[in-house]
């Protein structure tokens, strides 16, 4: 990466679309639209028609991690007609950065291991004669603090179980109520985010709109 910054050119780093979540950015960076457009506003999101929390997976995704994509591949070397535009995606160190922390042993580890994959792509555009006809762009879709569990803001206490469904993490949570319980969670949300200080909620019609970020379903947490 180091030779890459010496050679080429970088940015110190980039701005986020909210919420800064992975998918969101990805289509952002991919489309060039913020997400009221492109229409992905989480990893996580609540299906009002089908009343069901949907995850951003592997099962929306077709392929298979036994197959070695050879029509990709082939594609990017053909003399033809090649790949004018490939992107791809690499989950680390994203995944250890969420469960060990960016200090730990392993997601440095993890650095080492993906810098060495950044000189292997280098090196094959090199073999294959590609080095002087195809640009090579390094992004993240987002950044990563270290947090304790005393900064832990978990908002269940603060209502019934079987009254709601959310959806989504930090940093923002999407609250549906049950029909007949939206202003009790309302009002219990609200009166723990002036108690706690550090998370504002808003009903769908309230919230703050920036230019570029629609409403959302059902109530909204901003952590």
């Amino acid at each position: 990466m180091e030779s890459l910054k010496k050679q080429g050119t970088y940015a110190d780093y980039l701005l986020n679309v909210f919420p800064t979540k992975t998918f969101p950015n990805h289509q952002s960076i991919a489309t060039g639209l913020y997400p009221e457009t492109h229409g992905v506003l989480g990893n996580t999101y609540y299906d009002p028609e089908t009343k069901r929390v949907e995850h951003i997976g592997q099962q929306m995704f077709h392929y298979s991690d036994y197959v070695v994509p050879i029509w990709v591949i082939s594609w990017i070397t053909d003399r033809k007609k090649p790949a004018n535009l490939v992107m791809f995606y690499i989950e680390q160190p994203d995944a250890y950065g969420h469960a060990v922390g960016t200090n730990a042993p392993l997601f440095k580890d993890m650095l080492r291991k993906l810098d060495n994959a950044t000189k292997y792509l280098q090196d094959q555009l090199e073999a294959h004669h590609l080095a002087d006809k195809v640009n090579v762009i390094q992004l993240s879709d987002h950044g990563m603090i270290t947090i304790t569990p005393q900064t832990f803001i978990n908002i269940t206490q603060y209502m019934k179980e079987g009254t709601y469904t959310w959806a989504g993490a930090s940093p923002c949570i999407q609250i549906t109520p049950q029909k007949g319980h939206e202003e009790e969670i309302y009002l219990a949300l609200k009166d723990a985010s002036i108690k706690n200080g550090h998370f504002k909620v808003y009903k769908k019609q309230d919230y703050p709109n920036s230019g570029t970020t629609k409403t959302i379903q059902g109530l909204l947490q901003s952590l």
